[in-house]
């Protein structure tokens, strides 16, 4: 499971939405917001695709931790 690095969220999201974030990887508002709040950890697929969707240059470790 990943838990996102809750002080480079607002370098991930870069000005954009959650809804739109949300909406482009097809998963719902709610449970990205969870994700980028900290509150809830993530699949590595899910975490990936929130990565790549924001910064193709990116890896997940670069925002994600791993958790065991």
């Amino acid at each position: 499971m990943y838990e996102i690095k809750l002080e480079l969220k607002d370098k991930l999201l870069d000005g954009r939405t959650i809804s739109n974030l949300a909406k482009k990887i097809g998963v719902s508002r709610v449970h990205l917001s969870y994700i980028l709040n900290g509150k809830l950890t993530t699949t590595k697929t899910t975490a990936y695709v929130i990565v790549k969707s924001c910064d193709s240059e990116a890896e997940i470790e670069d925002y994600f931790y791993k958790k065991a």
